[in-house]
């Protein structure tokens, strides 16, 4: 039991400890990644909107990732237009 309460409290702590401060990217160095082929680069698109990363674009029907809060920012997105929606299958799919 004990071990369990202190894993918890590891997690909530470790979770608590990367914010985005007023001047946090001032202090991150960017690189421009190689996208592949299919993939955009995209401004401000990683964790603090400090650099740039290369996104997918999923069009009409594909099937799009679940939201993670406090996770890593996504790799995949709807097309302008299209938000993710679950359907009648309970499935996230770009609508």
């Amino acid at each position: 039991m004990y071990k369990i309460i202190f894993l918890l409290l590891v997690g909530v702590t470790v979770a608590n400890a990367f914010a985005c401060t007023k001047n946090y990217c001032d202090s991150v160095t960017c690189t421009t990644p190689d996208c592949k082929e299919g993939q955009t680069l995209e401004q401000h698109a990683s964790a603090c909107g400090c650099c740039a990363e290369c996104i997918t674009y999923l069009g009409k029907g594909d099937k799009c990732p679940p939201p993670v809060s406090g996770g890593p920012p996504p790799t995949t997105k709807c097309e302008d237009g299209l938000s993710c929606q679950r359907d009648e299958n309970r499935d996230l799919r770009c609508t």
